[in-house]
């Protein structure tokens, strides 16, 4: 063909390209590219086509080239970073995501575009500053850039922007929907409650919003609130809105309700990873072997996204584990693991032992000398219960909420802002070091846990585990509260980690060497605090707790200084809605069936078990 014929051509592929037709402008470019190789505006629409039909591999090829002929186009080079992340290379995608942000500086809408999948990759301190750096600037725009500062660490700065960001009287329904989802990203449920509820007011919901809205009321503890939404909003009867119902029912030990709700979702949805996880927690003995093999196959096929076979990796060995099978089990946990690790890698975010050692250190100098203050009792200090995650702070919690006037807290965050937000502070020589810290300025710092927290001054369980960190602090802040310490063999606490999913601030959870590394870390840092603060901890050892109930909870109830009574015997009669894994087990009268499941795995777990010795943990 001529250049005059191509040409034309290639005007009739854009036209198609932009009405939808893929297909028939993707004919048009190889038509151009067979006259014309190096016709680069068609390798470029060929390359984008393919992209859109799922052809990943021939996309990252033709895109590859299109780049090397024009490596300053911010469309370009954004595009080839989708097709990487599409094959799987995600660490090549951050890095040309990054360059093409920098590329389309002078576009605000493409940057703003580019930052949401630096933000999907796990790239939210590069997303952060692109933002950050945009202008004009509005309102979503804002809440956007307080999300990626949220995921790149900073919580208390982001949350404080958001709380602002309420009151610029926006009528952007767009905006307020941002807002919301980037208070929820930060646990804030009563400002993203409130951004929701303006963004619904703004617009017609539509069935999605209502969706949403129901699972931020879930988040929220709203169980009521999201139940009667479910049930009076239109359009609510797809596989969503079931595994909305399915959570619900779970918080309320409702468990056949719960699988009714889940085999819904499952039979819409074969590959939905939580839909599976949560049915196994529920289910009966009699099917597990063919949930086990089906979990399996999904977690090896190319149905759902790699985050979701990871997790049906897992789910499958721990359905393995319950019905004996136990070499299967593990080699599901390793196969789950190797894929998180690597999601883990690709974002920048794997567990880096040095960082985590020199944090203890800095943390520990902060508080050598801020010995422990004398104060009268108080009745509405916490009841701190910290520890490694499956060391038994859960059913220390239910315990502790059989005695009079003790409410449950759960797994409050709120410690862990004003720690950040402190420790900031401290860095920038804005606010005085611990020992030198005035009545007033611990006060501040308390009132900031009380706010954070949501919740109103009282005898409240936070049994956030990795509080751990933070009891030097919590001596200024409460300084009559308890602080119990959870112990378990282990062996025990790594093999249930890692076989579950744990968020990304549990990054040692996926492999042996981590776990270890971390564990010991954990004990280090609490025989320090022990040592300084020898009156203000209860070390609790979770085996004996199990061998002698009794005894134990007497010993917490003193420790406490709250009154002991028989019902806390029969804890696992008490309900209570939780969002940790271990709910479902405290449920069921205490017994020995945790003990020791680590000599199921002896072999595989030799690795793990010679680095607690060599540090003497066993």
């Amino acid at each position: 063909m001529t250049d005059l014929e191509n040409h034309q051509l290639l005007a009739k592929a854009l036209e198609l390209h932009r009405a939808g037709r893929a297909v028939d402008a993707g004919d048009c470019y190889a038509r151009i590219l067979k006259s014309d190789p190096n016709n680069v505006d068609a390798i470029y629409g060929l390359g984008t086509v393919k992209l859109q039909l799922n052809e990943a591999d021939q996309a990252a090829r033709l895109l590859e080239q299109a780049v090397r002929m024009e490596p300053e186009s911010p469309e370009i080079v954004f595009n080839y970073a989708l097709a990487l992340d599409k094959v799987g290379n995600k660490e090549a995608a951050g890095s040309f995501l990054g360059r093409a942000a920098e590329l389309a500086a002078d576009d605000p809408q493409m940057r703003v575009r580019i930052c949401r999948m630096l933000l999907r990759v796990g790239l939210a301190h590069v997303a952060y500053r692109h933002l950050s750096d945009i202008q004009p600037r509005s309102t979503e725009l804002d809440a956007l850039t307080y999300q990626a500062q949220a995921a790149a660490g900073d919580w208390p700065g982001a949350v404080e922007n958001l709380r602002k960001l309420l009151d610029t009287g926006t009528t952007s329904a767009a905006a307020w929907r941002e807002i919301s989802t980037s208070a929820a990203r930060v646990h804030d449920y009563a400002t993203a409650r409130r951004a929701f509820e303006t963004y619904l007011s703004l617009k017609t919901p539509t069935a999605a919003d209502h969706l949403a809205h129901a699972d931020l009321l879930i988040m929220a503890r709203e169980l009521d609130l999201a139940e009667e939404l479910l049930s009076t909003a239109t359009g609510l009867d797809g596989p969503s809105a079931e595994f909305m119902r399915a959570k619900i029912a779970r918080f309320r030990n409702q468990p056949e309700k719960c699988r009714d709700h889940l085999k819904k979702v499952i039979e819409a949805r074969p590959s939905d990873a939580e839909a599976w996880g949560l049915l196994v927690e529920t289910e009966p003995q009699e099917p597990l072997e063919e949930i086990a093999q089906r979990c399996s196959e999904l977690s090896r096929g190319n149905d759902g996204t790699e985050r979701e076979r990871m997790s049906l990796a897992l789910t499958a060995g721990r359905v393995f584990d319950r019905i004996g099978r136990y070499a299967d089990a593990f080699e599901c946990y390793r196969r789950g693991n190797e894929k998180q690790k690597e999601i883990l890698r690709v974002s920048g975010k794997a567990y880096d032992p040095g960082s985590i050692e020199r944090n203890f250190d800095g943390i520990m100098q902060r508080f050598v000398n801020s010995a422990a203050r004398s104060a009268e009792i108080a009745r509405d200090q916490p009841i701190f219960v910290v520890g490694m995650p499956r060391s038994g702070t859960t059913l220390v919690e239910k315990i502790l909420s059989c005695f009079d006037g003790v409410r449950i807290g759960g797994e409050i965050t709120a410690l862990e802002f004003v720690a950040a937000q402190y420790y900031r502070s401290l860095g920038d020589r804005k606010t005085a070091s611990p020992d030198e810290l005035t009545i007033g300025q611990r006060q501040a710092l308390t009132e900031s846990y009380w706010q954070w927290a949501g919740r109103e001054p009282g005898l409240i369980t936070d049994k956030m585990p990795h509080n751990f960190r933070n009891i030097g602090l919590i001596t200024l802040m409460f300084p009559s509260a308890p602080v119990i310490y959870m112990r378990r063999d282990p062996r025990d606490v790594c093999l249930s980690i890692y076989a579950r999913e744990f968020p990304e601030g549990h990054s040692y959870a996926c492999d042996l060497g981590w776990l270890a590394h971390f564990y010991a870390q954990s004990v280090r840092i609490m025989r320090y605090w022990q040592a300084l603060y020898p009156d203000r901890i209860l070390e609790i050892v979770y085996e004996d707790l199990v061998d002698d109930l009794e005894a134990t909870t007497l010993k917490l109830a003193k420790f406490c200084r709250v009154d002991w009574n028989s019902s806390c015997l029969q804890f696992q009669r008490k309900q209570s809605t939780s969002f940790t894994f271990s709910e479902m087990q405290v449920r069921k009268p205490l017994n020995r069936a945790g003990i020791g499941r680590w000599r199921h795995y002896e072999r595989e777990l030799a690795p793990l078990s010679k680095l607690l010795t060599d540090n003497n943990l066993i």
